[in-house]
């Protein structure tokens, strides 16, 4: 289907699940963004000032439809729920990509799970990422799914288990995980042995035989327990890129992308299917005067902006595309590492899906239009068309479509 836009709740935003002690106001900043009741709506009010300056006297207000708004008090489970159709692709062979987007503090990284810390929250607290890999390793047998009771007994009393059918061997899957980060524009190795060293890797985006981008030299581990998981996504998130701004105490100062790759085979015919998850925690866009930022941090947030300006323009291409006959038949997928990496799924090769998280904040008002604009466009931008299951190898007796 289409990118989805969304809103998702951090430190002052509407909508989404909220972090502990996370509220509607922002530096104690009047609200200016509200989500009306039972409405797939989002609308955003400036004040007597004019403080949005995207909104006139005349039009002091903005409303947004989406196909879903998550209401302030939304779990971290609803928003899963919205994005498991993706995880299934990838256990069915497709391709499938979650963005999430918003300016810096808005809550992507507690959305998507990427920081380990928001664990200690317990399950509820518990955001896509684990959930995906969670998902996928129980259906590849080797974790219970978030939710479900571990421990219980099976086939009840004494002599139950004989008389149950025997159900067909499902699939054999393989999963694989990889973790790299976009930093400065430079793609970094979060899973590299001699990452920080002399001796880390460098790495870049090429295009390969078939045409699609990928990273030569990416470290894949495979893994088949959530403690092997949980171990690498510790150790991913130890090495990120981060550092405290005036907006945001914990701000990522990169791009990060989990890809998790699972090759399904049926034992019965002998197909084999290579699907592909990527889980993407976008860096915040910031504006330098609220930031307070300089030097390299200043190096960083300019960075930032203009790989995320590329995504948008990324974005406004596709939608103008999918709107019908169109002059406009470049998409400039190379101006940036994030948006040539990720082509598959932006051109409409792969299943995606855009959280896009807003601050409700009135200071913010301006980044937070300038978020719903971008879910504005996404939501219209014609996805999955071409996406096709990944078959390495057909079942015995199939033929190729002529």
């Amino acid at each position: 289907g289409g990118g989805r836009g969304s809103t998702d709740a951090g430190a002052g935003t509407a909508g989404g699940s909220s972090g502990p002690g996370q509220g509607l106001s922002l530096h104690g900043g009047p609200v200016g963004v509200f989500v009306p009741p039972g409405e797939d709506l989002i609308k955003v009010v400036a004040d007597r000032g004019g403080s949005a300056s995207a909104l006139s006297d005349s039009s002091p207000s903005k409303s947004f439809g989406f196909p879903v708004v998550f209401p302030l008090d939304a779990s971290q489970a609803m928003v899963f729920a919205q994005v498991e159709p993706l995880v299934q692709a990838a256990l069915d062979g497709y391709h499938a990509c979650v963005f999430a987007y918003g300016q810096t503090g808005t809550g992507k990284t507690y959305t998507m799970g990427t920081d380990p810390a928001a664990a200690e929250g317990g399950e509820a607290a518990t955001g896509v990422q684990p959930r995906a890999l969670q998902m996928i390793l129980a259906a590849a047998g080797g974790a219970e799914p978030t939710g479900t009771a571990t421990g219980a007994a099976v086939g009840g009393a004494t002599g139950d288990c004989a008389k149950k059918e025997v159900p067909p061997p499902g699939p054999v899957r393989v999963v694989r995980v990889s973790m790299l980060e976009i930093y400065l524009e430079r793609v970094r190795d979060l899973l590299d042995d001699k990452h920080g060293t002399p001796q880390e890797k460098k790495l870049e985006v090429r295009q390969g035989p078939d045409g699609k981008p990928f990273v030569p030299g990416l470290t894949s581990k495979e893994v088949s327990a959530w403690a092997e998981v949980e171990g690498l996504v510790e150790t991913a998130a130890a090495r990120r890129s981060k550092s405290a701004t005036d907006c945001n105490l914990h701000s990522s100062r990169s791009h990060l992308i989990l890809q998790v790759d699972v090759t399904s085979v049926d034992p019965s015919t002998g197909e084999e299917l290579c699907g592909r998850l990527n889980l993407v925690d976008l860096a915040g866009s910031e504006r330098v005067a609220q930031s307070g930022v300089e030097g390299r941090q200043l190096k960083e947030s300019l960075s930032i902006n203009k790989s995320l300006s590329a995504l948008s323009e990324v974005v406004a291409a596709r939608a103008q595309q999918s709107s019908g006959p169109s002059k406009r038949s470049h998409v400039p997928y190379r101006n940036s590492t994030l948006t040539f990496l990720l082509q598959e799924a932006l051109s409409g090769e792969s299943k995606m899906a855009f959280i896009v998280c807003v601050s409700a904040a009135l200071a913010n008002s301006d980044e937070t239009l300038s978020s719903l604009n971008f879910a504005s466009r996404a939501v219209t931008v014609e996805q999955a068309r071409h996406a096709q299951r990944h078959v390495a190898r057909r079942a015995t007796g199939d033929r190729p479509k002529e």
